[in-house]
């Protein structure tokens, strides 16, 4: 999601109240390329503050304002680097809000939806203990991993990509390993880019 920014006057309660509440974005278009953030949501108060992050992780605080005549929306994270663009004009149906503006040069669309909970990640799905016949995979919550393997263990730091279903594990003094990677029914597959799919299934209790 691009960085946003605000200076608008203040709206009447009763207004705001329809913009306010958690949103996740499903959906952002950048001139001909679609850009959408993996489990991006927003939260707007009543009190003219908002708050922002991708899943479980909070990244983003600040404000926001709307114009509801000429349907414009700035919003500000204090946290962040200004916002050199235009306010968005907003679109609001109900429990679907789209947001539109340029953005050097090209069109930006933002597509969002009223939701209940804060949307967990993909990322966030890999946390936890993972078992293969030959192998124990702990992903961590700090974004360090112990991979233990027979008699190997290697241990560093990961990342999982913000737009699509990569993680890339990096041990120290050695060259950083890309994995795409899916999840179902507590079954990981981590696919490298050359050689064979490694299957892991979530497990609970060490040795299992």
């Amino acid at each position: 999601m691009t960085s946003l920014s605000l200076t608008f006057t203040s709206c009447e309660p009763s207004t705001k109240s329809k913009l306010s509440g958690l949103w996740t974005i499903t959906r952002v278009e950048v001139g001909d390329q679609e850009m959408t953030p993996n489990a991006r949501w927003v939260r707007f108060y009543d009190d003219g503050t908002q708050e922002s992050g991708n899943g479980w992780q909070q990244h983003s605080i600040g404000t926001w304002q709307y114009d509801a005549k000429l349907l414009l929306l700035k919003i500000e994270n204090t946290n962040g680097l200004k916002d050199p663009f235009d306010a968005f004009q907003v679109d609001l149906k109900g429990d679907k809000m789209s947001w539109y503006r340029a953005e050097e040069g090209q069109e930006t669309n933002i597509f969002l939806e009223r939701i209940d909970r804060i949307p967990a990640s993909e990322g966030d799905q890999l946390m936890g203990f993972w078992t293969s016949d030959s192998a124990v995979l702990f992903i961590r919550w700090d974004k360090r991993y112990v991979w233990s393997m027979d008699t190997l263990r290697n241990a560093g730091i990961y990342h999982v990509h913000g737009h699509r279903n990569e993680i890339q594990f990096i041990e120290e003094g050695k060259p950083r390993s890309f994995y795409s990677f899916s999840i179902e029914n507590d079954q990981l597959e981590l696919k490298p880019d050359s050689g064979d799919v490694l299957t892991f299934t979530r497990s609970r209790e060490l040795g299992q």
